[in-house]
C-alpha cells in the first residue's frame, strides 16, 4: 500500500499542475496596432487542500519525510481531500484581418498545445495507511471509499478569431492518455493481532491503450470550444467597467475501442504467503496471487467519451489607466475543483511595464496568492512571468500549492 500511495504522490509531483494563461493571444484583444505576431508559453501549477509543498519537495527529491512533515499534512486533512492541477505548453500565431467581421481590431489565430491534467479525491485514511502503515488500524477499518483519480494527456490544435469585445477558438484534440479510477467502496480491515486483513472494494477503472501511450500516440479524438466576451457595465448611462466571461476547454475526447474497462466488486481475505525458498521468490505464490488480485476480472475493451475539465471565469474589470481592482470567480467542471473567488490588483508603470497581485480562496489549494510581471521591449517583443501561488515559495513548509508560468511573444506593427 505504501508503494501505491507513494507512486500516486510522485505522479502529481511530476505531472499535476492548475490551468493558467492557456490563451495568451486573447490578451491582445484590445490592441489594434499589430499586424501579426507569434509567441510561446508554458505553465504548471499543483495544489492541494492538505499536501504541503515541503512534503512534496522532500518526496520528489528523495529526501527523508519525517514525522513533522506528515503531521503537518494530517492536521490539514478533512474526511475528503483534493489534489490536482495542470501542465501546459504551446505556440501560437495570429494575424490582423481588417475586413474580418467588419471590425478593425479583429484577428485570426492558430495554436498548438500539449496539455496534461490530473486530479484526485482521497480520504485521510488512505494517506495514513500509505505513510504510516496499517498497524495503527488494528481492530479497525480504514475507509478509502470515494477515492477517484483522473489523468488526461492530450494535444490541442486550435484556430479562431479575436476581437476587442468577443473571441472564439475551435479545437481538435488528440487523446494521448486516459486514466479514470473511481472506488465507490474501498475498506481495509486489519485484525486485532494482525493475523489477517480484509479488503472490501467496489471500483471501476478506464485506461486508454497501454500498448500505445507514449509521445505521438493517437488513442482518441475530440472537439472543443473556447470563447470570451466583454460586456460593458454602465451606471447612470456612464460606463464603469466591463464584465468579462471566459470559457475554456468546453469539449470532449472520444477514446478508441482499445480503451480498457475494469470493474470489480468483491471482498479479499489475506492471511499471508507461504514462501518455500527465499532465494527463488519468483517461483512462489507471491507473483501469482498479486496478479490474481489486480486482474480479478478481465478487461473489456470499447470506446469511451470523456468530458474535458472545462473552466468558466467571470470577472468585473473597472475602467482605469494605471490602476485596476478586478474581482472574479472561477470554476472547473468534472475535476474535484472548488469554486475559486479572487481579487486582483493591477498597476501599470508607464507604457512598458505592469504588475499584478492576486489573492483568492478555493480551487485545489484553498488560500492562494499570485504575482505577475509583464514587460514590453523594443522591436515588438514582450514577456510575462508570474505565479498563481506565491505562498508556495515563501512558506513551503505549510503552504499547499505552487506553480509558475512564462510567455514570450513578438508582434509586428
Amino acid at each position: 500500500m505504501k508503494q501505491i500511495v507513494a507512486g500516486f504522490c510522485l505522479f502529481f509531483t511530476v505531472f499535476a499542475v492548475q490551468a493558467q494563461n492557456n490563451n495568451p493571444y486573447f490578451e491582445l484583444k484590445s490592441d489594434s496596432a499589430f499586424k501579426w505576431g507569434a509567441g510561446v508559453f508554458a505553465n504548471y501549477n499543483i495544489g492541494s487542500n492538505a499536501i504541503t509543498n515541503g512534503f512534496i519537495n522532500s518526496f520528489y527529491t528523495g529526501g527523508f519525510i519525517n514525522d513533522a512533515q506528515k503531521s503537518r499534512v494530517e492536521n490539514k486533512m478533512s474526511r475528503s481531500n483534493q489534489i490536482g492541477g495542470d501542465a501546459n505548453a504551446g505556440i501560437y500565431y495570429l494575424q490582423k484581418k481588417d475586413t474580418c467581421l467588419h471590425h478593425k481590431t479583429s484577428a485570426w489565430f492558430v495554436s498548438v498545445k500539449n496539455r496534461v491534467h490530473a486530479n484526485a479525491d482521497f480520504s485521510r485514511d488512505l494517506f495514513n495507511v500509505g505513510f504510516y502503515g496499517n498497524s495503527p488500524y488494528r481492530g479497525q477499518t480504514a475507509d478509502f471509499s470515494g477515492f477517484n483519480l483522473q489523468l488526461l494527456q492530450y494535444q490541442q490544435f486550435q484556430a479562431g478569431l479575436i476581437g476587442e469585445r468577443f473571441g472564439i477558438g475551435l479545437s481538435v484534440y488528440n487523446g494521448q492518455q486516459l486514466l479514470l479510477l473511481n472506488a465507490k467502496t474501498a475498506m481495509l480491515y486489519t485484525s486485532q493481532f494482525g493475523e489477517y486483513i480484509d479488503f472490501n472494494t467496489s471500483y471501476s477503472m478506464l485506461v486508454s491503450d497501454t500498448k500505445n501511450s507514449g509521445p505521438g500516440a493517437m488513442n482518441g479524438i475530440g472537439t472543443g470550444l473556447d470563447f470570451y466576451c466583454r460586456l460593458p457595465v454602465k451606471l447612470h448611462h456612464e460606463q464603469k467597467g466591463d464584465l468579462e466571461v471566459d470559457m475554456t476547454d468546453l469539449g470532449f475526447i472520444r477514446w478508441n475501442n482499445q480503451t480498457n474497462h475494469y470493474k470489480n466488486d468483491t471482498l479479499y481475505h489475506f492471511e499471508g504467503f507461504a514462501i518455500k525458498n527465499v532465494f527463488q521468490l519468483a517461483d512462489t505464490s507471491i507473483h501469482y496471487t498479486a496478479k490474481r488480485v489486480l486482474n480479478a476480472r478481465p478487461a473489456q475493451q470499447s470506446a469511451y467519451a470523456s468530458p474535458l475539465p472545462a473552466t468558466i471565469d467571470v470577472k468585473y474589470v473597472p475602467l482605469g489607466i494605471r490602476y485596476q481592482c478586478v474581482v472574479g470567480i472561477r470554476y472547473r467542471f468534472a475535476s474535484d475543483y472548488m469554486p475559486y473567488g479572487y481579487a486582483q490588483f493591477r498597476y501599470r508603470f508607464g507604457n512598458r511595464l505592469s504588475a499584478s497581485a492576486e489573492i483568492g480562496y478555493g480551487g485545489y489549494a484553498n488560500l492562494q496568492s499570485g504575482f505577475t510581471l509583464k514587460a514590453s521591449f523594443k522591436k515588438g517583443y514582450s514577456g510575462q512571468l508570474g505565479t498563481n501561488n506565491l505562498f508556495g515559495y515563501l512558506f513551503p513548509l505549510n503552504s499547499c500549492g505552487q506553480g509558475m508560468y512564462v510567455s514570450v511573444s513578438k508582434v509586428f506593427r
